[in-house]
């Protein structure tokens, strides 16, 4: 009976010894944790500087996002077989003119769609 209570005595302080241990490691990384350093003076000045960011960003992802309904206004516009061509042509590319003034605006257009219709 005695061996057996020296057996369980050594059991129970070997738990308590770890038990030790870990509350010294504890306390080691609770002693190394410093105070939160702020690249700007102070909150409030972080804080202004994440909301112009945010405002930026979503800037940019508006102009993404129209950039993306624009190619896939032209991808599903120009499906081959699909439709009638006619309507996928520029009117001034439908009519035929004997005299005429080509524009600014039938460059850059007409150009831009041939372009991306080269690339579908």
């Amino acid at each position: 009976m005695h061996d057996k209570l020296e057996s369980d005595l050594a059991l129970i302080r070997k738990v308590f010894n770890q038990r030790i241990l870990y509350f010294r490691q504890l306390q080691e990384i609770s002693d190394s944790v410093a105070e939160v350093g702020w690249e700007d003076a102070s909150i409030l000045e972080a804080i202004a500087r994440c909301k112009i960011e945010q405002q930026e960003l979503n800037g940019k992802l508006n102009t993404m996002r129209a950039r993306q309904r624009y190619l896939e206004n032209l991808a599903d516009g120009n499906v081959v077989g699909d439709g009638d061509e006619d309507e996928k042509t520029c009117i001034l590319c439908r009519c035929d003119f004997v005299r005429g003034y080509i524009t600014q605006w039938y460059v850059n257009f007409c150009s831009l769609n041939k372009f991306f219709l080269t690339l579908l």
